[in-house]
């Protein structure tokens, strides 16, 4: 499944549109701020709360991803030296790649490919693709994690 994300926001409001391969909107993100304890929300293209990003407040950048009150992730952001790091927790997923430039892999504990992210084709502005290879994952979970990311690299 192939989702394009495109950035409609600016730094101090971060929005993002959501589109299938069919270019029909599926999700949005919405942040209230991208100061510390900021709160993203993740809607269907009818503005139906599903999922929500909030950042704890503290020394890291650190981000819980909620689906209705259940916490399903945690996302920590180090950064080293210029390029940032993240590590998941609550899932059995890593992140590999170069997240300023949106070229990563989400990949499983024994190393299968879960999703793609990077820039393909002729995407204009600030837009990218996630390619989601596992048919088991939950577009929804990959979608939240892939915000949750953009958020945090966008965070000095």
């Amino acid at each position: 499944m192939k989702l394009v994300f495109q950035l409609t926001g600016s730094l101090v409001k971060h929005a993002l549109d959501i589109y299938d391969e069919a270019e029909t909107l599926v999700y949005k993100v919405r942040s209230k701020n991208l100061m510390f304890g900021a709160k993203s929300s993740i809607t269907d293209a009818s503005d139906n709360e599903l999922a929500q990003i909030k950042q704890r407040v503290g020394l890291t950048y650190n981000y819980d991803i909620f689906k209705g009150d259940d916490k399903i992730a945690n996302i920590k952001k180090k950064t080293v030296s210029v390029t940032p790091k993240f590590t998941i927790s609550g899932l059995d997923w890593k992140l590999e790649g170069k997240f300023l430039t949106r070229q990563y892999t989400i990949k499983g504990e024994a190393g299968q490919m879960i999703a793609e992210i990077g820039k393909q084709g002729l995407l204009q502005g600030g837009g990218y693709e996630c390619d989601i290879v596992d048919p088991t994952a939950d577009p929804l979970i990959v979608v939240a994690l892939v915000s949750a990311i953009d958020i945090a690299a966008m965070q000095k």
